[in-house]
């Protein structure tokens, strides 16, 4: 699978790949403070790529997921404490992210300030 990233800069959405990321570091640039977004690998029904923090609207499953991520399980779809299968995410419609249209999520739950251990 191919690494990619969406990264937050000056209130543009940026995508890179692994190389452009080294490059952009090696170049000086401080990117700690910039929002990223991984890949997941999957694109929705559209055939839009599907990152981390984006959120989902699911037919099959009649609702509204965040997707996130965890050390245990990678990727994961989210409603609440509900579960979204990779199945049927990729049948799913990519609507927005956690940033930018936050109130998409109906449970109010703020992800936005989930972090990731490595």
């Amino acid at each position: 699978m191919e690494f990619k990233v969406k990264i937050e800069i000056e209130g543009n959405w940026h995508v890179m790949t692994w190389q452009e990321l080294c490059e952009a570091i090696s170049f000086g640039n401080d990117l700690t403070h910039c929002k990223k977004r991984l890949w997941t690998g999957l694109l929705d029904k559209n055939g839009k790529e599907i990152y981390e923090g984006d959120i989902i609207k699911s037919e099959n499953q009649a609702g509204i997921y965040a997707v996130t991520i965890d050390n245990y399980h990678g990727f994961r779809f989210m409603l609440g404490c509900g579960q979204l299968t990779k199945a049927d995410a990729i049948y799913g419609e990519v609507i927005g992210n956690i940033y930018e249209h936050p109130h998409l999520l109906s449970s109010g739950e703020d992800l936005t300030t989930q972090t990731v251990s490595k």
